[in-house]
């Protein structure tokens, strides 16, 4: 039996609270595995895009890892396509002047807490959703085209880590941003990212969309407008079994043909 270690980087996806592990989209690509495999999975967190190399230098430290899935989350996206950003005081997103943004796309204490309370609720009132003080920051932001600044910025991150797992001999998988139903900017831009990223990582590593707004068969994915249910933890797995498989085929040695 093959034993094949598989790293998984993302955001609160893997670990909900709100979802049994057995439910969890990774436990269910394990449980449709073939038996030809001893899958294990490994989790590491990320909330800036700068340190995704870091962290997967770190979990192959550990886990010499043979396959990484890495999840493009969509909260730090939105986040960083405000025009200002504060550090500590406001000032204008470097992305718009050209300049990395560095440690800046990390969101302070106060700041985060107001956007954890932006999403946290559907039930907010439409004044609450398009006219927080986080929101008009994002509408100004896309005003001035910085969430293209974003994105390309993302996407040579993510070209960046493609390099390095291959120089790791890690195959890499990446996974588009699910939807932020609560934030009324965020499914605009995310629509926008996602195209681009879909469009630009393809041709490099394996890449499963997952902006998916509705179940088929009908039923919301996102019943807090932020975290995964149940019925989208299963779409998740659908979009990547096939890819996470045919990944798998290639520890398949004629012999066990």
């Amino acid at each position: 039996m093959e034993n094949i270690k598989i790293g998984l980087v993302g955001g609160c996806l893997a670990g909900l609270g709100n979802v049994g592990k057995s439910q969890l989209f990774y436990s269910r690509l394990k449980s449709g595995v073939k038996p030809d495999f001893d899958v294990t999975f490994s989790l590491e967190g990320y909330s800036n895009i700068e340190d995704l190399e870091e962290k997967i230098k770190n979990l192959n430290s550990k886990r010499k890892l043979d396959i990484l899935l890495l999840q493009v989350r969509p909260a730090p996206f939105v986040r960083a396509c405000r025009l200002f950003l504060r550090a500590p005081q406001y000032r204008v997103n470097p992305l718009l002047l050209g300049r990395k943004p560095g440690n800046l796309l990390k969101m302070p204490a106060e700041a985060e807490d107001e956007f954890v309370g932006t999403i946290k609720d559907l039930k907010y009132s439409v004044k609450r959703k398009y006219f927080s003080a986080f929101n008009i920051n994002v509408f100004l932001g896309f005003m001035f085209g910085v969430n293209k600044r974003v994105e390309n910025y993302y996407i040579e991150q993510i070209i960046s880590v493609s390099q390095l797992c291959k120089d790791l001999g890690i195959r890499l998988i990446v996974h588009g941003p699910v939807p932020r139903n609560s934030l009324g900017m965020a499914n605009k831009l995310l629509r926008s990212f996602a195209n681009k990223l879909e469009r630009q990582l393809k041709p490099i590593c394996p890449y499963a969309s997952t902006l998916v707004f509705e179940y088929e068969g009908g039923g919301t994915l996102f019943e807090d407008g932020a975290h995964v249910n149940l019925r989208g933890h299963k779409m998740l797995a659908e979009r990547l079994f096939p890819l996470v498989s045919s990944e798998l085929a290639q520890f398949i040695s004629s012999d066990n043909i």
